[in-house]
């Protein structure tokens, strides 16, 4: 019998669990950000060390990082362990 770590060592079983922590981080920052930036908000990744944030597009990105940087503070309140947090520009017909 597989122990759960095992289980969660697999591929689509890990992206299961991780799933909700990223619409949770994501949920979250919109609840921070100004309506107009929180519309072109894209997926957010969370990794054990850094919150990787896509923006709609290079525009978006821009005015994304500014508001990100704010926010900094109160991101690594809820997370302590991140030590870097990147806006990237979603891929066109990319996840994100």
């Amino acid at each position: 019998m597989a122990s759960v770590q095992d289980l969660l060592g697999r591929s689509k079983l890990r992206a299961l669990a991780v799933r909700p922590a990223q619409a949770d981080w994501r949920s979250w920052l919109a609840a921070q950000l100004p309506a107009e930036l929180a519309a072109h908000l894209g997926e957010v990744l969370a990794k054990p060390a850094e919150l990787v944030i896509y923006a709609e597009n290079a525009a978006w990105s821009s005015r994304l990082r500014y508001a990100v940087a704010a926010l900094l503070p109160q991101i690594q309140l809820r997370q302590s362990q991140l030590q870097r947090v990147v806006v990237r520009i979603r891929p066109p017909g990319g996840r994100g």
